[in-house]
């Protein structure tokens, strides 16, 4: 097989072209305007990946809001297991960073927030929020705003190359290796330092435009050696059961409720919000109505006003041309609703990061989907994830780039000349099989067991044989084939799903408790006594490595030994003896206020 090489050299290497790594290259630009910058992406910068489907909502903390209402919102809210210190850096950067999204935006006649008439951003509430709120975002103007911002500044965009290794000299990251999904051309990318923000893994299921989000740079990174952390919290959504369709915060936010096949509203019962719970609360609640009796479950949206209805239309053209195409009125007749498996998505465990983006990799900053969204806990509430993105990937560009300059040069090709050998010799294999697994087969085995098998109710018995049919699925890995370069993709996709699921099963089995997505039916309450730490795990020498770490309670902290978990019902609580989460002041946050305009 004669494959055509491609070598680029670059000060820094960003991978991932959603709204993390946009922010990233254009920071490490506007850090130092002459740093070799390339920002490269499996699809399309702007038009591919989860930003484009970010359902119009983005979280902006305001100058004028009340830093420290925010700061404890964010940690009980995502149940302690944030990093507080990562929510301090946040709150700081977030009006900053928003705002000059914004004004890139207005510069380029495009519109990034919504706003009223008066020209005041539009704010509402939505899944989760109590005194915090979120702004209503265009996704699809402000991905090109961001493509169009990273060329004005002279950053190199590679589009539809998917990265499969990270390139390593003397333990430090130095570049990635990856191949050109059309052309088939192997690309070697050589970096002082490299940046990875492209998505989690959402095994292929059934969630709007993320099927080709399957964490590749997340497995590129485990087997490299870096630390992943909080993989039990295997992220969900909820969405229609029939169509491909996106907008839950605009939904619920605008009127829209939940009702169970009794015709009953029945989240009041598992949440004070109601259908505005965060997302742990709606997975878990809506799996034990289905699971005991009262399924299916509808989103019920015939009091949403006219006002509001021609918000969502404005802000989400894809979900209404597919119900306006299929002739379903959402806003006359409830609309069958399902939870949607994430996986390591969104607030899904990932890569760990220190508060400057740096991996336990010298030379490998992380932002975005991919790292565990160490902001969010278990899932704070709803606009957090894109505007993390956006945060941790100004911060990730502008650390890479202050590293370059004591930062070693780029090997030269004969340096790396083995490895790279090494790594086209892996990557290509399922080209030069002539037979071999199906790939797909190796999606859906993984999936029936993470969902059907396991499911979003776990318990020690069905985890325990979940890694068991898992293993099998790896061995279906390993053996698969591909005909082109296209299913050559589709192929090594497919490898990292049932390494994923093991490294969430056996994180699960660790945590003896329920929080944020993870409930154990053994133990149908949050343990603030036992738990209080992050499931960490490495790759080792003899297959993964996994610890518990205590995690610092900083700034807030549980009033209570135990509390209520998220999917557990009011009368339930008060069986168990138990309160619903509540947080208590430790100390007051070294820096506060927030809002600096960048």
């Amino acid at each position: 097989m004669n494959i055509d090489y491609e070598y680029h050299e670059s000060d820094v290497l960003v991978i991932g072209g959603g709204l993390a790594g946009t922010n990233s290259a254009c920071h490490v630009k506007k850090t130092d305007p002459n740093l070799r910058t390339i920002l490269v992406d499996k699809g399309t910068v702007g038009r591919s990946g989860a930003s484009v489907f970010a359902a119009g909502v983005y979280n902006v903390v305001f100058p004028g809001d009340d830093f420290d209402d925010y700061l404890e919102e964010f940690v009980y809210r995502g149940e302690f297991l944030n990093d507080q210190r990562w929510v301090e850096r946040y709150l700081n950067r977030n009006y900053g960073v928003a705002m000059q999204m914004v004004g890139w935006g207005e510069a380029d006649g495009k519109t990034v927030l919504e706003r009223d008439e008066r020209g005041e951003f539009v704010r509402r509430k939505s899944r989760g929020h109590i005194k915090s709120t979120h702004c209503v975002l265009h996704p699809l103007e402000t991905m090109q705003t961001m493509r169009d911002q990273c060329e004005a500044m002279g950053v190199l965009i590679r589009d539809r190359i998917m990265i499969y290794d990270l390139l390593m000299v003397e333990g430090r990251v130095c570049g990635a290796l990856g191949f050109s999904v059309r052309e088939g051309t192997v690309h070697v990318f050589l970096a002082r330092a490299t940046v990875i923000c492209s998505a989690g893994s959402g095994f292929k299921s059934v969630f709007v435009g993320h099927r080709n989000l399957t964490g590749d740079l997340q497995a590129a990174a485990f087997r490299a050696g870096a630390q992943l952390v909080g993989m039990e919290k295997t992220h969900a959504n909820t969405g229609s059961a029939a169509h491909d369709i996106h907008g839950l915060n605009l939904f619920v936010g605008s009127g829209g409720r939940f009702i169970n096949g009794n015709g009953s509203e029945f989240m009041e019962d598992y949440d004070i919000l109601g259908s505005r719970a965060r997302l742990q609360d709606l997975a878990i609640a809506l799996s034990r109505e289905v699971d005991e009796g009262r399924g299916p479950i509808y989103m019920d949206m015939r009091k949403v006003g006219l006002a509001d209805q021609e918000l969502m239309r404005r802000v989400l053209p894809e979900t209404f041309r597919t119900w306006d195409a299929a002739g379903v009125k959402p806003f006359e007749s409830p609309v069958e609703w399902i939870v949607s498996w994430a996986g390591s998505r969104t607030a899904g465990g990932g890569v760990r990061i220190n508060e400057r983006c740096e991996t336990s990799l010298p030379g490998l900053f992380a932002a975005g989907d991919l790292t565990d969204e160490p902001v969010h806990g278990t899932y704070a509430f709803g606009g957090v994830n894109v505007a993390f993105a956006a945060v941790s990937g100004a911060v990730s560009g502008e650390e890479a780039a202050r590293t370059v300059s004591s930062a070693p040069g780029t090997p030269s090709r004969k340096g790396v000349g083995d490895m790279v050998g090494n790594s086209v010799e892996n990557m290509l294999a399922p080209l030069r099989r002539k037979s071999g697994s199906d790939p797909r087969d190796v999606v859906e085995k993984t999936l029936k067991v993470m969902v059907q098998d396991v499911g979003f109710l776990k318990e020690k018995g069905k985890i325990v044989q979940g890694l068991s049919e898992l293993e099998n699925a790896k061995d279906m890995a390993d053996d698969v084939a591909a005909g082109d370069f296209h299913e050559l993709m589709i192929a090594l996709e497919s490898q990292s799903q049932p390494l994923f699921g093991s490294l969430m099963l056996e994180s699960a089995l660790i945590r003896e408790e329920s929080r944020g997505f993870h409930f154990r039916l053994e133990y149908p309450y949050s343990d603030n006594e036992n738990w209080l730490r992050w499931v960490v795990v490495q790759q080792g020498d003899k297959g993964p490595k996994f610890s518990t770490e205590e995690i610092p309670q900083l700034f807030y902290e549980p009033t209570t030994a135990r509390h209520r978990a998220p999917g557990t019902t009011q009368a339930e609580a008060q069986e168990y003896g138990l309160s619903s989460a509540a947080a208590r002041r430790v100390a007051e946050p070294a820096v506060r206020g927030g809002g600096v305009h960048d």
